[in-house]
């Protein structure tokens, strides 16, 4: 596929949940390789009862500056040893934002309210933020407007995006009516971030699982136990060179004239027994006094890596086998995503991001909070995203509108 050139994270808030389980990743943990298929086979088993938009938010970047931002988070991260970040990276991108009237009636806003009130911290949108506001189909067209400029390919970015973004936008669509003149524009596709980021992460275990297992470590062990004894031999000699000196000013003391030259002396005599120390330390796996002893990471040139790659292949997952050869535990290192609660918006952040940095449940805030994290991937994350993305069913509503 052609290189995509503009990224469009978006986010939505809306009146409630769909009353269904495609919304539960653990019960449906990854779309198949068809996700226009997927998309459109969930849009179309909806009942009549769905919930509204009620804020649209669209970040959009080119995939240069997009780039260039994930470098320097790269960059700030090394410097800060690869800590939780506790700062924004600046990106400069356009951004809309609209909330929208749901138009419901008096049963519906009691219901709504009540569900706001139940969790204020989730739906802070209150009936008098709404009611003043424009339709969905009044301000759809200002947001085609800025998906038809944007250079294509382009691609709207969403976490849980086939479950209920995408979904919820091409629900509001049909029934506004808004298909046949404002559709979503030819060049824009899609990538939901909920089943992208654990396919990337996959990737970084199984390179590295095959990597590991493919060196010859016991070989590579050997060669580095014969260096350690080589340095070993190196500070022995050094060692019986400064006794022999102290033998021979004890016979002969030095003259007023040698003794000036001394500190040149034991300048090169230190100079000697540093170069002796750095030899023994430029062993394989550290000597036997180092704290925390390397794993074949350390020896990796994770220098290039994205700060998520960093981050995915820890030390802690590697451990040596009967063999005597290092293996590196994917399974242990998947746990890290797998389960309740850790493939949310929310520990995505916490994985990269001091608690607390992003917390609005608004959509602007959220959008803004996927863009951080996917900076965090950098080169995989776009290359994973031109091979993935793909096109919105509409067609195939075109066809058929009276689809519920």
């Amino acid at each position: 596929m052609e290189a995509t050139k503009t990224l469009i994270f978006m986010d939505l808030e809306s009146t409630g949940l769909f009353d269904d389980s495609y919304s539960d990743p653990l019960i449906n943990p990854g779309p198949p390789k068809d996700l226009t298929r997927r998309l459109e086979n969930i849009i179309r088993s909806d009942g009549r009862q769905k919930p509204h938009i009620t804020e649209i938010s669209l970040i959009s970047i080119p995939s240069k500056l997009f780039k260039e931002a994930s470098k320097q988070l790269n960059k700030e991260l090394n410097i800060r040893n690869n800590q939780l970040v506790d700062f924004f990276i600046p990106v400069i991108t356009n951004i809309q934002t609209r909330q929208i009237n749901p138009k419901l009636n008096s049963t519906e806003w009691a219901k709504y309210e009540l569900l706001r009130m139940n969790k204020p911290n989730v739906i802070q949108l209150r009936r008098e933020d709404l009611e003043l506001k424009n339709t969905f189909a009044e301000e759809w067209p200002g947001f085609h407007q800025m998906l038809s400029i944007a250079p294509k390919p382009a691609c709207l970015i969403a976490h849980n995006g086939i479950c209920f973004d995408f979904r919820l936008l091409m629900h509001e669509l049909i029934q506004s009516n808004l298909l046949e003149k404002w559709p979503i524009p030819e060049g824009v596709y899609f990538l939901d971030t909920l089943s992208s980021l654990p396919d990337i992460e996959n990737s970084f275990d199984n390179e590295v699982e095959i990597t590991t297992r493919n060196v010859n470590w016991k070989y590579i062990i050997s060669q580095n136990e014969e260096e350690e004894e080589e340095n070993e031999e190196e500070e022995i000699d050094n060692n019986e060179g400064t006794t022999n000196n102290l033998e021979n000013l004890i016979r002969a003391p030095p003259t007023e004239e040698q003794l000036q030259k001394t500190p040149d002396f034991n300048k090169k005599q230190n100079e000697k027994k540093e170069m002796g120390r750095k030899g023994a330390k430029r062993c394989l796996f550290g000597s036997s006094t180092s704290t925390s002893p390397p794993t074949p990471v350390t020896f990796m040139r994770t220098e290039s890596w994205s700060p998520a790659k960093r981050r995915r292949i820890n030390s802690q997952y590697f451990g040596r086998n009967r063999e005597g050869n290092w293996d590196f535990n994917s399974h242990q290192a998947k746990r890290e995503t797998v389960g309740r609660g850790k493939r949310t918006l929310l520990a995505l952040q916490e994985r990269f991001f001091i608690t607390g940095l992003f917390s609005s449940h608004r959509a602007q805030g959220d959008a803004e909070a996927l863009l951080q994290c996917c900076l965090a991937y950098g080169d995989d994350f776009l290359s994973y995203m031109d091979k993935h993305r793909a096109a919105f069913p509409i067609e195939s509503f075109r066809e058929n509108v009276n689809y519920f």
